[in-house]
């Protein structure tokens, strides 16, 4: 085979092999996030993302429970913000519509701990 058959062969092996890179703020936010301080609106409030799926579990006024899963995408990663799309989401309602959402995400990895829609959480669990 000749030197430049090759070539774009090589590219599109680099390419490939770009694209698979892991994002590292996707990769931060695996695991469970709870409420940093609770307050008399959340009694009980968390997040777990596992590899493109999430559960939101959240408890208002100790009596009022709600649980939503579903499946989410990086839209956006730069520095320590990340921008995910929820959608194909199940249970309990988190927006006015089951229309796909997109909610912010703030890392700081210092304090193992995320923003998240601008609420403090910090990491319970893998």
């Amino acid at each position: 085979m000749k030197k430049q058959s090759l070539l774009p062969l090589i590219f599109l092996l680099i390419f490939t092999l770009s694209a698979c890179t892991p994002d590292p703020n996707d990769e931060f936010i695996q695991g469970t996030w709870e409420i940093a301080q609770t307050s008399a609106g959340n009694e009980f409030f968390q997040w777990q993302f596992s590899n493109g799926t999430f559960t939101r579990e959240q408890e208002i006024d100790r009596t009022t429970s709600l649980y939503t899963t579903g499946s989410y995408r990086v839209v956006e990663s730069e520095g320590d913000l990340l921008t995910i799309e929820l959608f194909d989401y199940s249970g309990d309602r988190i927006a006015y519509e089951n229309n796909p959402m997109t909610i912010k995400i703030e890392i700081d990895r210092p304090n193992d701990s995320a923003t998240i829609t601008n609420v403090l959480f910090i990491r319970v669990g893998p």
